[in-house]
């Protein structure tokens, strides 16, 4: 009987500690407190001097002591990071607490100084001053997730009673811990299901927002307000100031230049043309300005670039919605744009074609379809011509029979050779580009040709040869210049010449000799001239008369004129009296010669005029 109220208190304390698990859980505390708790009430109940409690760190395969109870920190700090408890061993040559977490079972040493396999651990069992340990797996349907390790300062200081006790008090442990985890695993769900819930509402209100930014948009584009309207709009939206560019440079809207504090966009800096959105540097300057710009793109081309005074920083997901709607539109915008060039492109076509080759009289009926074009035909125009080259001169006929590819051609000659309140007439016409220009005295087509050298070289690969020719101030003008201009660009062909342009008036007596309309006489003096000559070089494959012009072009100089013809200065030399016996002249007269000269250009100009 004397031993019931011991064993009654004894059970008390026992419930009590059992009980102080499931208070802890419920109150709720955290899982470092209910560890030191787990280890203080380990120590009360069965007499250990100290515990300690280890979890799995699966990721580094090893136990970490997380609570503690009668162990000071320094040890808990010199175990977890200088002597680690690892569990990729064999479970036989490891610490205690690794063999019993890998074993599931108890593992007990009752001296730690003698046990071989505790060497690793003997300097901070000496320091801590124990020197018996068991090790009991915490476990969660059989499987381990920890270690509850209790520590004794006597050598076998572990008794089997107090192993069992141990087992009943790590059962209970392991469902205190699981709770805990299962508590603050539900209190992260539930946080990240409120944060989620926060994200589809603000979500939900930047779709509204972003509808109602694409109506706005959507309405100032039905209301026919262009590309000037929707780019204030969208303005207005990012709080930034933006420009559109074709992808010829051509500024689109807005339609007044743009403000004062907007970069300069013809110093741009290289750039990503696939990225859907990008920052780009411009200007010389340190530091540069950054703008950020969005390609607009019709059927995967890129035919327009949004540009946005701004940092892509700066734009708020809002901004971007605006944007991505923008473009849409933009690109709608443009391609009803590009219907109505399409048109423009072919009524221009049918216009300069009517101009060139047909009757001067049917020259009325073309002014006012022209002016529906804003052309005005009743002001003088420049005729200019324009060739593209191939490898080896002038491209095929063929090579501009791609609508795109000359579409494309035509809105650069345009840029580059618009002035203020003017635009060319520009067309294709046999394979050359025909340029008609009101005349304007203060513009410098030369350098207007050059600048379009340029981009045709960089934007489209192409090498180009231009002639400036003559003014038009009536009907019957236009066919005329075209021929003199195809007989300037045949002729400079025919020189070798390559990529430039020339201006007519620079020919010199070539230029006059192109301008004449009553060519008969000219070509009576030349084959009189030359008749004898053309004759007999029939059958010779020319070698006499490319000797004479090869003599005239090099300055009457033979020495030239072999090196050029690749043969000795003695058969020049031959050539040339040979030429003077067939032609009854003397080359040492400078009448003879000045004849012979003109005979040769004008059989060139003949020739040139003539080819189609």
């Amino acid at each position: 009987m004397d031993h019931q109220p011991e064993a009654h208190h004894e059970l008390a304390r026992w419930l009590s500690g059992v009980n102080a698990f499931i208070t802890a859980v419920n109150r709720p505390v955290s899982l470092r407190e209910l560890l030191d708790l787990v280890t203080a009430t380990a120590c009360d109940l069965l007499g250990y001097d100290s515990c300690g409690v280890l979890l799995v760190q699966p990721e580094q395969r090893r136990l970490l002591m997380e609570g503690a109870h009668g162990l000071s920190t320094e040890y808990v700090a010199q175990l977890n990071d200088q002597v680690p408890l690892s569990l990729a061993g064999d479970g036989k040559s490891e610490s205690p607490s690794a063999r019993a977490f890998l074993s599931a079972r108890p593992v007990v040493i009752n001296d730690v100084a003698a046990d071989p396999l505790m060497k690793p651990w003997q300097n901070l069992a000496k320091q801590q001053g124990y020197r018996s340990i068991v090790s009991m797996p915490l476990l969660l349907k059989g499987r381990p997730f920890g270690v509850l390790n209790g520590y004794s300062a006597k050598r076998n200081g572990i008794s089997a009673s107090s192993v069992e006790l141990l087992h009943i008090l790590a059962n209970q442990a392991a469902t205190a811990i699981e709770s805990i985890h299962l508590r603050d695993g539900l209190r992260e769900n539930i946080s990240r299901l409120g944060q989620a819930n926060d994200a589809l509402r603000q979500q939900s209100r930047l779709l509204e927002q972003a509808h109602e930014v694409h109506k706005r948009l959507n309405g100032v584009a039905l209301g026919a307000g262009g590309l000037e309207e929707i780019s204030l709009t969208l303005q207005v939206l990012l709080g930034h100031d933006v420009v559109i560019e074709d992808v010829h440079g051509r500024h689109l809207a807005p339609g007044d230049a743009a403000s004062p504090g907007f970069p300069d966009l013809s110093s741009l800096q290289s750039h990503d043309d696939t990225a859907e959105i990008c920052e780009v540097a411009a200007g010389q300057e340190t530091p540069q300005s950054i703008l950020t710009m969005v390609p607009v793109r019709i059927a995967g081309e890129i035919v327009a670039r949004v540009w946005v005074n701004a940092r892509m920083h700066e734009l708020g997901e809002l901004d971007r919605r605006a944007l991505e709607s923008a473009n849409v539109i933009f690109a709608l915008e443009l391609m009803r744009v590009r219907a109505a060039q399409e048109v423009e492109w072919r009524v221009q076509g049918d216009i300069v074609n009517a101009m060139l080759h047909s009757h001067p009289s049917e020259f009325a009926f073309l002014i006012p379809r022209a002016r529906t074009l804003g052309h005005d035909l009743e002001v003088p125009h420049l005729l200019m011509l324009l060739t593209i080259l191939g490898d080896a001169g002038p491209a095929p006929r063929g090579a501009l029979g791609n609508n795109a590819l000359a579409r494309s051609i035509t809105r650069t000659v345009e840029t580059c050779l618009e002035s203020t309140g003017s635009r060319p007439l520009v067309a294709v016409d046999d394979g050359r580009i025909v340029i008609l220009a009101p005349l304007a005295e203060d513009v410098d087509r030369t350098a207007q040709l050059d600048q379009l050298h340029r981009r045709m070289a960089g934007r489209h690969g192409l090498q180009t040869f231009a002639v400036i020719g003559t003014v038009c101030s009536s009907p019957a003008d236009y066919p005329r210049a075209l021929r003199i201009a195809r007989g300037a660009t045949a002729l400079r062909e025919r020189q070798g010449e390559r990529a430039g342009t020339l201006v007519l008036g620079d020919l010199g007596i070539v230029s006059l000799l192109l301008q004449v309309d009553s060519p008969d006489d000219l070509e009576a003096f030349a084959k009189r001239t030359l008749g004898a000559l053309t004759e007999s070089d029939a059958t010779k494959d020319r070698v006499l008369e490319e000797t004479l012009r090869a003599y005239f072009r090099y300055g009457c100089n033979v020495t030239s004129a072999s090196t050029a013809l690749f043969v000795h200065p003695n058969t020049v030399r031959m050539r040339l009296r040979k030429i003077e016996g067939l032609l009854g002249c003397l080359l040492s007269d400078p009448e003879d010669v000045l004849n012979l000269r003109a005979a040769v250009l004008i059989m060139d100009v003949m020739q040139a005029v003539d080819q189609p």
